[in-house]
């Protein structure tokens, strides 16, 4: 089996864009919360909800704007909301998720080129 060139060229626009996201998160939750006592001090479980939501908000929405769907690039029977809500979910949760699914791929290609020589 080969995957499709698009699926690479997806998963590297979604690492370049998590990134982006993980930053522009990072510096909304500094300057929203700011680090002290109380509710949303650093170590709080409030403060890491409210970056999950708000991370996982802006991956959804970028992920709807940009027509990011990457499930549609493999199967494009897909449904368009169950991807979107994926891919948005792939985004916020940032690059290392990303990089185990290139790292997935790689290793399904590697063994398929090992099973075709023989």
């Amino acid at each position: 089996m080969s995957w499709p060139k698009e699926l690479y060229e997806a998963l590297a626009l979604l690492s370049v864009i998590s990134l982006v996201l993980e930053r522009i998160i990072e510096f909304i939750v500094a300057n929203l919360f700011p680090t002290g006592e109380g509710f949303l001090g650093p170590n709080t479980n409030s403060r890491r909800l409210a970056t999950f939501l708000l991370a996982t908000g802006l991956g959804m929405l970028v992920a709807a704007q940009a027509s990011l769907g990457l499930l549609q690039r493999v199967n494009p029977q897909a449904g368009r909301w169950f991807d979107t809500v994926f891919t948005g979910l792939l985004l916020a949760a940032g690059t290392q998720p990303i990089h185990a699914v290139l790292r997935f791929i790689e290793l399904k290609k590697d063994a398929e080129k090992a099973k075709a020589k023989g």
